[in-house]
């Protein structure tokens, strides 16, 4: 059976089991975040615990919160900016007053890693058990400040990430460093990434990139 999970503009994280045999949908547990927690789920991914614990990563506030699979309980919450632990309720009133902000996430269960947008500068890898940030991903000071996408690559040897100048970046994880650049535009944001590996060939991976059109200035 699967997980789905959904997180919504108002604040709410839902999550679903379905049971593709019978075609089923059955709700596991669904919560909301209070109306003075600056808390909206842009990012969802499932852990690979047998509970299969949800991380939810904050669009306005820079936050990681790990929650239970089967009841959505609070384990841990992290403000990824300040590298820090931060106990509930100071994570807020840091998070306002370094204007900090997440967009897109990806995630590496097996190795314990996500990767953020940090809408400003480019994309941060942090460790998800202790929110220790590893690195950042350098792709220059944002003019425009949207959520891009980003992915991992070839078993995350690579991230792949976006930008708001019409470029795709591709980095070498452990490293930083640039490996490739692609023009998708001349200008403008991209902002939705997919990754997958080619079937004829293990060493080899196709990107997907798209954007929106009020985005650029220019045409493609």
């Amino acid at each position: 059976m699967a997980r789905i999970a959904i997180g919504t503009r108002d604040k709410c994280v839902q999550v679903w089991v379905f049971d593709s045999n019978n075609r089923k949908l059955d709700p596991v547990f669904s919560k909301g975040y209070s109306a003075d927690k600056d808390i909206i789920p842009k990012a969802l991914a499932f852990d690979s615990n047998p509970e299969r614990d949800l991380h939810v990563f904050g669009l306005y506030d820079g936050g990681l919160y790990r929650c239970g699979g089967n009841d959505g309980k609070n384990i841990s919450e992290f403000i990824l900016q300040t590298r820090m632990w931060v106990m509930p309720g100071i994570y807020r009133r840091r998070a306002l007053l370094n204007n900090v902000c997440s967009g897109n996430a990806a995630v590496d269960v097996a190795r314990k890693i996500c990767v953020v947008d940090n809408v400003g500068t480019g994309f941060d890898i942090y460790k998800m058990d202790s929110g220790i940030l590893v690195r950042t991903l350098e792709t220059g000071r944002a003019k425009k400040t949207f959520p891009k996408g980003v992915a991992f690559a070839d078993n995350s040897r690579a991230v792949v990430g976006g930008s708001d100048h019409g470029l795709v970046y591709i980095f070498e994880r452990k490293s930083g460093q640039v490996l490739k650049t692609l023009r998708h535009s001349k200008s403008g944001g991209v902002e939705t990434i997919s990754v997958c590996l080619c079937i004829f060939s293990s060493q080899v991976f196709m990107v997907t990139v798209g954007r929106c059109a009020t985005m650029t200035t220019g045409p493609s």
